[in-house]
C-alpha cells in the first residue's frame, strides 16, 4: 500500500484550497469554506471518498455538521459556490497525489492559478498560519 512521503495536515491542504480559490477571485465566503470544508473531520474521523460513497448516511451527517459550521461563522452559499469549494478541494488533491504518493507521479497534471505549500511543516506552523488566515478573512466579512 502506497502511502504519502511526508505527514501532510487536513489544515494545510485547507489552506491551499483557500488560497487557490483566493487567486482565482472567489467571494470571501467561498475562500472561507475552501478554509473550513474539511472542519467536519474535527468532530467526525475523515474517510476517503470511495468508502464515503458507499455510506450514504455518513454523507448526510458530515453534510448537516459542515452546514452547521458555515453557519457559525455566517458563511452563506449559494449551491454553485458549494460546487466551487468542492473543485477546489478536488484539484488540490489531485496535484497533492502527484507530488506526495510514491507511484503516481505520472498522474496528469492539474492546472492551478496558485503555487500549493505542498512542503512538509511542523504542525503548529500550520496551525498558526491557518488562524491568522482564518481571523483575516473573518475580519472583512
Amino acid at each position: 500500500m502506497c502511502h504519502i512521503k511526508y505527514f501532510y495536515s487536513v489544515a494545510q491542504h485547507s489552506l491551499n484550497c483557500a488560497k487557490e480559490a483566493q487567486s482565482r477571485g472567489y467571494s470571501k465566503h467561498v475562500v472561507l469554506s475552501c478554509l473550513f470544508h474539511d472542519a467536519s473531520e474535527t468532530y467526525m474521523s475523515d474517510l476517503i471518498t470511495p468508502i464515503k460513497k458507499q455510506m450514504k448516511e455518513y454523507q448526510v451527517i458530515e453534510d448537516q455538521l459542515l452546514e452547521t459550521i458555515f453557519q457559525a461563522f455566517h458563511i452563506r452559499l449559494k449551491n454553485e459556490e458549494k460546487n466551487i469549494w468542492k473543485e477546489m478541494d478536488h484539484l488540490l488533491l489531485e496535484a497533492e497525489l502527484k507530488e506526495m504518493m510514491p507511484l503516481e507521479e505520472d498522474r496528469p497534471t492539474v492546472t492551478l492559478i496558485s503555487v500549493p505549500d505542498l512542503n512538509e511543516h511542523y504542525y503548529r506552523e500550520i496551525e498558526e498560519e491557518f488562524k491568522a488566515y482564518a481571523l483575516q478573512l473573518l475580519e472583512d466579512l
